[in-house]
């Protein structure tokens, strides 16, 4: 009877052992994918290069327009100066917004958002780029200083 003890708990501990496997798989397996949002940092003094957009496809430079403008954005704030006098300050967020989409995965696209107005946001090394959220809008090119 020793002998039958032993080997039923045995069998009973590698079904047990199977079970947890199979649950700890099973669980793994159906787990939802997370897609981390990259932290973006538009925080540092940027020259404004360009603005370009509109229907009739506008391009304002400071050679064109006379005005050199620059920003001074903080992690709440952003300082526009234009022809070195302060124009605005305004606190600002950044709201970010993933879209499943079934030509493109998951798209996360990232907005400043201060006023109730909201731009999209492009980054890239030392470019940055404010993008109206609609058709025929405009686009500010910023260059890190």
């Amino acid at each position: 009877m020793r002998i039958f003890d032993k080997l039923y708990v045995k069998d009973m501990l590698k079904k047990q052992h199977t079970l947890f496997l199979l649950i700890m798989l099973l669980l793994i397996s159906c787990s939802k994918k997370t897609y981390d949002t990259p932290e973006i940092d538009i925080t540092g003094n940027w020259d404004w290069a360009m603005t370009v957009g509109g229907v009739a496809g506008f391009k304002y430079t400071p050679l064109s327009t006379g005005e050199i403008i620059y920003l001074e954005i903080s992690k709440k704030s952003i300082k526009k100066y234009v022809n070195s006098m302060l124009e605005s300050t305004q606190n600002y967020s950044i709201s970010v917004e993933k879209i499943n989409s079934a030509d493109h995965g998951t798209v996360i696209t990232q907005y400043l958002v201060y006023n109730n107005q909201k731009m999209k946001i492009l980054l890239d090394s030392n470019e940055l780029i404010f993008s109206d959220t609609y058709d025929d809008g405009f686009q500010q090119l910023y260059i890190k200083k």
